[in-house]
């Protein structure tokens, strides 16, 4: 079995494209179960010699945290424990203030 455009795409190294093409002629009615057979085979050749995806590096975090630190001393709020940034001990309040109106039926009424 052989198709001209699936060997032009795997001698290009183009295995994903090479693969669908065998998928399609795959779909098409012509061909026995034995030469369909050979082709999800081929196919499955083109898909085990597409390369695995590159990972990227790892970022070293350690160097951005030195510089936050540097920063952050630099402008007078370094906190080892991180209490310039978790507050004193005050809880911000959810509620509003007790005058403010929140909904129409309470602006009907004022009217």
């Amino acid at each position: 079995m052989k198709d001209a455009i699936a060997g032009r795409l795997e001698s290009a190294n183009l295995w994903r494209r090479a693969s669908a093409r065998w998928l399609m002629l795959m779909g098409c009615t012509e061909y026995t179960e034995a030469q369909r057979e050979w082709m999800i085979q081929r196919r499955a050749f083109c898909l085990a010699q597409i390369p695995p995806p590159v990972l990227p590096e790892k970022i070293d975090i350690r160097e951005i945290a030195r510089a936050a630190d540097k920063t952050l001393q630099q402008m007078g709020i370094a906190s080892p424990s991180g209490e310039a940034f978790r507050g004193s001990g005050c809880k911000l309040s959810l509620r509003q203030p007790p005058n403010t109106i929140t909904s129409p039926e309470q602006q009907n009424n004022l009217s």
